[in-house]
C-alpha cells in the first residue's frame, strides 16, 4: 500500500545526509532496500546504542570541533534543528556545525587508525566527488547537506586513531549534485511513497524481498539458463579448488607434525599451526538432561535453499 505524504511526514520520514550514500549504492553498510525499508516502517533501523564507533563518535564530536576552530581559528556553533530543501521536503540535513560567519557547513569524523590509508593528506581542497581522498558515503553526505542548506563549502574534520587529525575543504560538485537530487527524488517518489521496493543489490536484500516461497514454478528464459549453466560451472570450480586446498593442506601439515610455526629461510613466519580451545554448548547432552529447558531456549528458523539440479 502506498502511503501519502502526509502520513510520511507525520512519521518524520525523510532521507538524511547519512541516507544519501546508500540510496546511490556507495555505501558498503547499507543498501538502498535497507534504506527503503526503513523509511517505509517495515524494518527498525539498526540499534547502534551499544556500538563502540558510533559511540566514541558522538563522544568526540566536540573534542573534533574544538580542534578544528583551534587549527583554523574559525569558529564553530550547533544548528540543532532537523531542516528540509525549500523544494524536495523529503531531504532532510541536521548537520554537526555551521561556520560562523560563513555559509560553511562543518562535519565531524572519526575513524580507526586501520582506515588512515581510506583517507587523503590533510588541507585537500576537494572540488571533484570522484575523489579518494575521503570515504564516497561521506563525500555523499556532505553533498546532501551542502543541497539542503543552500551553500557551496563545507569542511570536514576527521581524528583518525585518537591522533591523526585531519581537514578537507569541499566546494560542491554541480554535476554530483545534480545526480544526488535526481536519484533521491526518484527514490523517494518512485520507491517510498508508491511502496515499489528497488532492486536488491545483497543475497540479504534477497532474503528480506522473498523470505519464503509459494509453491509456483517459474519457465526459465535464455538469461536464466545461462545464469544457472555459470552457477553450476563456478560451483564446479569451487568443488575442485576444495579439494585442491585440503591435499595442500593435508601436505603442510603432515611436514610440520608436531611443530607450531613454520619459518623461511630468513626466519619469517610462513604459517602457525597451534592447539586452540573452543567452549561450546553440547546440545545434545543439554537435551537429554534437561528436555524442558532445553525446548524453552529452542527457536525454530525458517530459510530457502537455492539447489541446482
Amino acid at each position: 500500500m502506498a502511503l501519502t505524504a502526509t502520513q510520511l511526514d507525520e512519521r518524520r520520514h525523510g532521507i538524511g545526509g547519512s541516507d544519501a550514500g546508500a540510496v546511490l549504492g556507495l555505501n558498503p553498510y547499507r543498501t538502498p532496500l535497507d534504506v527503503y525499508l526503513e523509511k517505509r516502517g517495515e524494518t527498525e533501523p539498526p540499534d547502534l546504542s551499544d556500538n563502540a564507533a558510533v559511540h566514541w563518535g558522538e563522544r568526540l564530536e566536540d573534542l573534533v570541533a574544538d580542534e578544528y576552530q583551534r587549527r583554523t581559528g574559525a569558529r564553530v556553533q550547533r544548528r540543532n534543528p532537523t531542516l528540509h530543501h525549500p523544494e524536495h521536503d523529503f531531504m532532510l540535513a541536521h548537520v554537526d556545525r555551521m561556520v560562523v560567519g560563513e555559509s560553511k557547513i562543518l562535519e565531524c569524523k572519526t575513524a580507526g587508525a586501520f582506515m588512515a590509508p581510506k583517507w587523503g593528506e590533510d588541507g585537500m581542497t576537494i572540488a571533484d566527488a570522484a575523489t579518494e581522498a575521503v570515504p564516497a558515503s561521506y563525500v555523499a553526505q556532505i553533498h546532501h547537506y551542502m543541497v539542503v542548506l543552500g551553500v557551496d563549502l563545507a569542511d570536514l574534520a576527521v581524528l583518525i586513531g585518537g591522533r591523526d587529525f585531519r581537514i578537507y575543504h569541499f566546494e560542491r560538485d554541480q554535476d554530483f549534485t545534480d545526480i544526488l537530487v535526481r536519484a533521491e527524488t526518484e527514490f523517494w517518489r518512485g520507491h517510498v511513497e508508491a511502496g515499489m521496493p528497488p532492486a536488491p543489490a545483497t543475497i540479504d536484500d534477497i532474503r528480506a524481498l522473498y523470505p519464503t516461497d509459494d509453491g509456483s514454478t517459474l519457465t526459465a528464459d535464455s538469461a536464466l539458463l545461462d545464469t544457472v549453466s555459470q552457477l553450476r560451472a563456478c560451483k564446479e570450480s569451487i568443488k575442485v579448488v576444495g579439494a585442491r586446498k585440503e591435499e595442500l593442506e593435508l601436505e603442510l601439515k603432515a611436514a610440520m607434525g608436531n611443530a607450531s610455526v613454520l619459518l623461511d629461510a630468513e626466519g619469517g613466519t610462513l604459517c602457525t599451526w597451534k592447539a586452540q580451545t573452543a567452549n561450546r554448548l553440547d546440545t545434545k547432552a543439554l537435551r537429554a538432561a534437561h528436555p524442558d529447558l532445553a525446548g524453552e531456549f529452542t527457536k525454530a528458523s525458517e530459510s530457502r535453499v537455492l539447489r541446482l539440479k
